[in-house]
């Protein structure tokens, strides 16, 4: 509470002060022309104008080639991961469609090897001009119950 009483005199004070002061600004007001439309406002304008947009342009000058260069090596690099990235993807794709190309041909010597086996487990003699096959009557009948969409219909 006493903190109150000494602070409003100073307050009051204060803001007597400023509005006389503000009061010779108050009383101008409409007396004079507008400095910054004369002559030599114009020319102030265009000083500074030319101030500002000059230092930022040395600042650009300066400092941006700099991160323009760091900017495009790191954009380079990236462009060469990439197009190493693509070139091992693109073996890839060419040893997938290898293999597959391959595949028709690797289904069909299963097929005869398992028609081989098949007739080689029933005690039948093998075709002339094939081998025989090595595996046992037990080991073929598991591969045929197991795997019939792999071999189809073995006759």
């Amino acid at each position: 509470m006493k903190s109150w009483r000494r602070a409003l005199p100073l307050l009051a004070n204060w803001l007597l002060i400023f509005f006389l002061a503000a009061l010779p600004a108050l009383a101008a007001e409409g007396a004079e022309e507008d400095p910054a439309a004369s002559t030599a406002g114009l020319i102030f304008r265009w000083l500074n104008f030319i101030l500002v947009f000059g230092g930022i342009g040395y600042l650009i000058a300066k400092h941006g080639g700099a991160f323009f260069r760091a900017n495009a090596k790191a954009i380079a690099a990236s462009i060469t991961e990439a197009t190493a990235a693509k070139a091992e993807a693109d073996r890839e794709l060419r040893e997938v469609e290898t293999k597959i190309a391959r595949l028709d041909k690797e289904i069909t010597d299963l097929r005869e090897a398992a028609r081989r086996n098949q007739r080689l487990a029933r005690g039948q003699r093998p075709v002339p001009g094939t081998r025989a096959g090595s595996r046992t009557n037990e080991s073929n009948a598991f591969v045929f119950r197991v795997c019939p969409q792999v071999f189809g219909q073995v006759k």
